[in-house]
């Protein structure tokens, strides 16, 4: 590969990583098109429940065509940065992958279930989840072992998520009994 195209990947800014810098402005991008544009209040909208989103008058197909384009946009620059810093092009370069990424992004806030979740919590599961691992190595517990660790924090953050939901259902519940009486 080029050397122009390796700095993208390997080169700084001054001290900092060129992709941290990719990283923390598509970051902002992304949460300010989430909480400070009418589009994103639609995401979350769609998230949470289609349907009403639907009757609510939000295009629900034409943004979901969009996000699923700008998924694949965000994921080609990832593929590129990834590309960039490893110096080679393989198609299973990214196998495994899959559980960290699901496991931030639930450990950051998201619900499983969709329409929650901010990009700040997804930054601080991404931290996690690599100082996790980066703890593992340093303890050097084999690849299969932290596969196992993030699977179960997977678990827990699900269950943790789900426990939640079913207690507000509860106190919601309880509040409009005791409204009613």
């Amino acid at each position: 590969f080029p050397h122009t195209f390796l700095l993208l990947g390997q080169g700084y800014i001054g001290p900092a990583p060129v992709q941290l810098i990719l990283f923390v402005s598509l970051a902002l991008a992304v949460g300010i098109f989430l909480t400070r544009t009418v589009w994103g209040r639609y995401t979350y909208a769609v998230g949470y429940n289609e349907t009403a989103a639907r009757f609510s008058g939000i295009p629900v197909d034409k943004l979901k065509l969009a996000l699923y384009a700008l998924s694949g946009l965000l994921s080609g620059v990832a593929g590129v940065i990834f590309v960039a810093r490893t110096g080679s092009a393989r198609a299973d370069a990214g196998l495994g992958y899959e559980l960290d990424v699901i496991a931030a992004v639930l450990l950051g806030g998201a619900s499983i279930t969709g329409g929650e979740g901010t990009v700040i919590g997804t930054v601080l599961g991404v931290l996690l989840i690599a100082l996790v691992r980066r703890s593992l190595t340093l303890l050097l517990v084999p690849t299969e072992g932290q596969v196992v660790v993030v699977g179960a924090l997977l678990i827990a953050s699900v269950a943790l998520d789900q426990w939640l939901r079913q207690r507000r259902a509860m106190r919601w519940s309880e509040t409009r009994t005791s409204n009613a009486d």
